[in-house]
């Protein structure tokens, strides 16, 4: 029985320990975190800007490619952030 607690407390001491730079380091994010998005809206151009239907145009020539750009904009930021919760866990950023 003592001879197995001798071990569990000798592996115990042998855990990984995370190691901590001296000085700073570069955090290696994906490079898509360096580019700004462009959630610019697309141009709307419809074909008969004084018909009622030309709102229609509007949801399918504006809205919908908008909504596609915020949505990779903010799974990008996303994967920025956790980047940087995965530094500041690790002890690189304080």
């Amino acid at each position: 029985m003592i001879r197995v607690l001798l071990i569990s407390l000798a592996l115990t001491a042998c855990a990984r320990q995370p190691i901590k730079p001296d000085g700073p380091v570069d955090l290696r994010c994906n490079p898509a975190c360096e580019t700004a998005c462009d959630v610019r809206a697309p141009e709307w151009q419809p074909a008969d800007p004084d018909s009622p239907a030309a709102w229609d145009d509007l949801v399918t020539q504006v809205l919908i490619p908008l909504a596609a750009k915020a949505e990779t904009c903010e799974a990008r930021r996303a994967a920025c952030v956790a980047c940087i919760e995965r530094g500041r866990e690790h002890g690189v950023i304080r």
